[in-house]
C-alpha cells in the first residue's frame, strides 16, 4: 500500500539531502527546491517542513553565497509549485464556482474543512488513539525519536532535523484532522535523531563508547530486534487485501455494470477496470458538484450499493448523503471488515 505521503516523504528526504550537500553550491539549492516542490505537489501539507529545510540550507551555505542560494531556492520552488494553480486556472478549477471542483476549496478543506480528530494531549481523542496504534506497531523509532527532540535542538547540526520532527508533533496537538498516513513522514526524522544522538555520545564521550555499545547491543537484542521480527513476520504473512479482493469479486459477479456503487479508492479502480460506469469514490459524495449532479442527483436514493468498511463517525458527519445511504441500507454480505450494503432509499 502506497500513500501520497510515501511519495512526499521520499522527495522531502531528497530535498534535505540536497540542502545538506557539502558542496554548498547554488546547484544544491536548486535541487533542494526541485525535490521540495515535488514533495509539495504530491502532498500539499508537507510544506509545513519548509522552515526546517530553509534552516538546513542556511547552515550549509557560506555567507558569501547565501543570498544567491536562498534566492535560487525560493524562486525555483515558487515557479514549480505555481504550475499547480496555473493548471487549475486553465481548467477553470482554481476558485469555487457552480458545477466544478476548485483547488482553493480543496486546500481549505484539507486544512480547515474536515472534522478534527482532537489533540494528541487528550487521551480520549482520535489523534491520541491513532498515535497509540502507531507506537503499538513499532515504539522503537517514534518514542525515542520524539524524546530526543530537545537533544536535536541543542546540537547545532541536528537542529533542522529536530525542528522538522517538532513541527509535525506540534501539528498533532492543534486538534485538527489527523490522517492515518501522517506517521510516514515522522519516521525518518525520528530515526535520524536517534542516530544523531548515538553519534554525539560516540564522538564526544569516547570513554563511554564501550558501555554505550554494550547497552545499545543488549537493548537491540532483547527488545528492538524481537519486536521488529515479530511485526515484520506478521505483516509478511497476513494478506491485508484479501477481503477487499473478495468483495470486489462479489460485486463484479452479482451487480450490474450500470449500478451506482459507492466504495473506497482501491475497489473503485478495480470496478472501473471491470467495466462499471458509475462507481463513486466515497470522498466524492457531497464534495464533488459534478458527481452529485450527474451520478447522485437524488442524493442517497441514487445509490444502489455501498461497499466499504465502517467509517468513523466524523467521516460520515462530513458526508451526509453517504451517511443517509448507510442508514437506509441492508447488509447483503460481509468479507471481514468490508461490508456490501444494498441501499433502499
Amino acid at each position: 500500500m502506497v500513500f501520497l505521503d510515501n511519495l512526499a516523504t521520499m522527495f522531502i528526504l531528497a530535498a534535505f539531502a540536497a540542502a545538506a550537500s557539502p558542496r554548498r553550491s547554488v546547484g544544491a539549492a536548486l535541487w533542494s527546491a526541485i525535490w521540495f516542490a515535488s514533495a509539495a505537489l504530491c502532498k500539499e501539507t508537507i510544506v509545513i517542513l519548509l522552515p526546517a529545510l530553509v534552516w538546513l540550507l542556511v547552515q550549509h551555505t557560506s555567507r558569501r553565497t547565501r543570498v544567491w542560494n536562498l534566492g535560487v531556492f525560493f524562486v525555483s520552488f515558487g515557479v514549480l509549485v505555481a504550475s499547480y494553480p496555473v493548471f487549475a486556472l486553465l481548467k477553470n478549477e482554481l476558485l469555487p464556482g457552480e458545477g466544478h471542483v476548485s483547488l482553493s476549496w480543496a486546500l481549505w478543506w484539507q486544512v480547515f474543512g474536515r472534522s478534527g480528530s482532537g489533540s494528541l494531549l487528550d487521551p480520549s481523542s482520535g489523534t491520541f488513539s491513532l498515535a497509540k496504534s502507531w507506537t503499538d506497531l513499532d515504539p522503537w523509532l517514534l518514542l525515542p525519536g520524539v524524546a530526543l527532540i530537545p537533544v536535536g535542538l541543542a546540537v547545532r547540526r541536528f537542529r533542522p532535523i529536530g525542528l522538522a520532527l517538532l513541527i509535525q508533533v506540534v501539528m498533532m496537538c492543534r486538534g485538527g484532522y489527523m490522517p492515518f498516513a501522517y506517521v510516514i513522514a515522522l519516521l525518518p526524522f525520528a530515526a535520524l535523531l536517534i542516530a544523531g544522538a548515538g553519534d554525539v555520545v560516540w564522538s564526544r564521550l569516547p570513554r563511554l563508547r564501550l558501555s554505550f555499545s554494550l547497552v545499545a547491543g543488549v537493548l537491540a537484542a532483547l527488545l528492538v530486534l524481537p519486536g521488529w521480527v515479530t511485526t515484520l513476520r506478521d505483516q509478511a504473512s497476513f494478506d491485508g487485501s484479501a477481503n477487499s479482493r473478495a468483495a470486489t469479486r462479489w460485486v463484479i459477479d452479482n451487480v450490474g455494470r450500470d449500478a451506482v456503487v459507492v466504495t473506497d479508492d482501491y475497489i473503485w479502480m478495480d470496478l472501473k477496470l471491470a467495466g462499471f460506469t458509475k462507481p463513486v469514490w466515497l470522498w466524492k459524495v457531497d464534495t464533488d458538484p459534478a458527481v452529485m449532479a450527474d451520478i447522485l442527483p437524488a442524493g442517497a436514493a441514487s445509490i444502489d450499493y455501498i461497499v466499504m468498511a465502517d467509517q468513523a463517525v466524523s467521516t460520515l458527519a462530513d458526508l451526509p448523503t453517504l451517511h443517509q445511504g448507510v442508514v437506509e441500507s441492508t447488509e447483503v454480505v460481509r468479507f471481514g471488515e468490508v461490508i456490501i450494503r444494498k441501499v433502499h432509499a
